[in-house]
């Protein structure tokens, strides 16, 4: 539907099928770069250059993505699995995909969408941007971290394990 759109992906590739010749074959050649590794200078300008992020994890272990949080940001719509910390983000900060569905259907859907309606993109790329500078600020995430530390440093600590008295009787009586 769209004949000026290039597909970049950005990294090595993680998923152990022959993606390039997945691409040759569907003779796409023209429409797909492939990067393999780059360096963090060359990612954030690969960032600034495209118009979307597509970051599907699966399966996770709960993990946060750099690559998410950097797109957000850089205020980059992006198309995440709807899946562990992807979410916990709200709807109207990127766009998701089911895992049990048709993966490649939903992300074909939303990328047609921010091609075709500039004003959602635009609202998506300003709600990505407000909510990389609010709900993952470095500064704020400290403050967590230090608030949970003070938090148990105010705690009792337990017992030690062979204090505790056992079914309700003294241990040394």
């Amino acid at each position: 539907r769209r004949p000026d759109a290039l597909l970049l992906m950005v990294g090595e590739n993680q998923v152990g099928v022959g993606v390039q010749e997945m691409v040759r074959r569907r003779g796409f050649q023209e429409r797909v770069r492939m990067t393999g590794y780059v360096d963090r200078t060359r990612f954030h300008l690969l960032l600034k250059a495209v118009d979307a992020v597509v970051n599907l994890r699966y399966p996770s272990a709960g993990e946060a993505s750099g690559t998410f949080t950097r797109a957000l940001a850089e205020g980059r719509a992006a198309v995440v699995n709807n899946l562990g910390p992807f979410a916990e983000v709200p709807s109207d900060v990127c766009l998701k995909v089911e895992v049990d569905a048709d993966q490649a259907e939903q992300v074909a859907r939303h990328l047609v969408r921010l091609a075709e309606d500039r004003a959602f993109a635009s609202r998506l790329e300003a709600r990505a941007r407000q909510y990389a500078r609010t709900a993952l600020d470095p500064r704020r995430c400290a403050d967590m971290y230090l608030e949970v530390a003070r938090t148990t440093a105010q705690r009792p600590l337990p017992a030690p394990a062979g204090s505790r008295p056992r079914l309700g009787l003294p241990v040394n009586p």
